[in-house]
């Protein structure tokens, strides 16, 4: 029975280390692009990405080749593929803030968008059912901007947009009929909405009565209500996105005119708002901001900065301190232009943007959190032993670095911040198999194979 057990063993060991040098081995690029990179056939400055339940990323975009007119397309089978017509859409407005692509409950696409002026600013919204695209409703001289489509979790569509009068409205379809759930007048450009996870409408605007700062409300009991203070941002903002986590806890990030238009996050703990991680703790100004979270209520804001020639990058809050997720410079090639995040539900990042060093034709990357690249500050950290029993070390470990080992389930086994240069970590409650050991710091993250026997 023992040399049975020690065979088996050996098997797991070498079936672990034949993984950790196939992964090393292998990976050459944590963000890495979905298909072709520049694969819309003309350009698209305007795009907007999003995911489906299956996690298949979908792309609108205004197709230059189609007069201006809104086409879809998806990743299946290997290669992006029109979803119906190209061009199936009237002319749209120019504007990334002008269309919006969400999924209903069903898995149904549905587009929104803004007409151009001598239609008269028609909004219309679409869905593909059929194998066609379809008119759902349109809106004439009611909108121009802000422009966002979404379902409650009854399968209940809203459509938000900032009307000519300059107000935003809030409208949703039940009964089959648009009727207006509430406006408000003073925000200003820039307005976005979504559900927390009771199906409460939230939006957050520049508060044109507070000198555009922050402003967050809900639709609660037939009436608009502040969530916290009104104004409650240190000054004006811009690109404003909101999120929540499993708790409920609102969180918004912002281009914070106070600290030269870099990243701000804050989040409303017992109706106070307060800063998650440093004020403006990006590079420089930046924009096209998104927050979200992951099903581990891991958080994440993806934004483009000038600083790097408007590059797209990603940053997670890990241990109180905002860390790329890929280079710090950005991910990108050239200047990321309609920059879009999304969280797959199988943890996976996605962006996706109009790619300026492919004559702004549409990108999509993705970034999976298992297949970490030893970027150049990690180049030179060692773990051994390597199988482990009692203890590992870590040594030539940066300032500041983040580790946390989970195994292959997910599960968080242990997690750290390293003070000095190398760290010792008991094993020994550990149950023999394999770990990933994630280091995170200013400069990028990496996935580490760590066996223990």
């Amino acid at each position: 029975m023992k040399q049975k057990t020690t065979k088996t063993f050996l098997l797991r060991i070498m079936l672990g280390l034949a993984l950790v040098l196939h992964t090393n081995s292998t990976l050459a690029q944590a963000w890495v692009p979905v298909g072709t990179a520049g694969f819309t056939p003309s350009s698209a400055l305007i795009s907007v990405m999003a995911l489906d339940a299956s996690n298949t990323p979908y792309i609108f975009y205004k197709d230059i080749l189609n007069e201006y007119k809104g086409t879809v397309m998806k990743f299946e089978d290997g290669s992006w593929q029109p979803v119906g017509e190209p061009g199936f859409s009237s002319s749209m407005q120019p504007g990334s803030n002008n269309f919006s692509l969400r999924f209903d409950n069903n898995n149904i696409p549905y587009v929104a968008y803004s007409g151009i002026p001598s239609d008269n600013y028609p909004i219309a919204v679409m869905k593909f059912e059929n194998n066609t695209w379809e008119v759902v409703a349109q809106f004439f001289s009611i909108g121009i901007s802000d422009i966002l489509l979404d379902f409650d979790s009854n399968n209940i569509p809203y459509l938000s947009y900032r009307s000519i009068q300059g107000e935003f409205v809030l409208l949703k379809f039940e009964n089959n009929v648009w009727e207006t759930v509430g406006s408000i007048a003073s925000a200003t450009i820039g307005s976005i909405f979504t559900f927390n996870n009771n199906n409460i409408p939230y939006v957050a605007f520049r508060d044109g009565e507070n000198n555009n700062k922050a402003t967050v409300m809900k639709f609660e009991n037939g009436s608009w209500q502040f969530v916290g203070q009104p104004g409650f941002s240190s000054g004006g903002t811009e690109d404003l996105s909101l999120s929540f986590d499993s708790n409920n806890i609102p969180y918004i990030a912002y281009s914070d005119q106070t600290n030269q238009n870099k990243a701000t996050v804050q989040r409303c703990v017992n109706n106070n708002w307060e800063f998650v991680g440093e004020s403006g703790f990006t590079g420089s100004y930046l924009g096209d901001i998104t927050i979200a979270f992951d099903s581990s209520d891991n958080l994440f804001i993806c934004y483009r900065e000038q600083a790097t020639g408007y590059k797209a990058a990603v940053k997670k809050f890990v241990n109180g301190i905002w860390q790329p997720v890929g280079p710090s410079t950005g991910f990108s090639e050239g200047m990321a232009i309609s920059l879009s995040f999304s969280i797959g539900n199988n943890g996976v990042l996605y962006s996706g943007y109009s790619d300026d060093e492919y004559s702004a034709k549409t990108t999509v990357m993705k970034f999976d959190p298992t297949a970490g690249v030893e970027t150049s500050v990690f180049n030179q950290v060692e773990m051994y032993p390597n199988p482990a029993s009692q203890s590992v070390t870590l040594t030539n470990l940066a300032e500041n670095t983040a580790i946390k080992i989970t195994d292959l389930t997910g599960k968080l086994i242990y997690s750290t911040k390293a003070v000095g240069a190398s760290l010792t970590i008991d094993t020994t409650g550990f149950t023999s198999g394999l770990y990933l050991v994630e280091l995170m710091g200013y400069e990028g993250n990496v996935v580490k194979k760590l066996v223990i026997k």
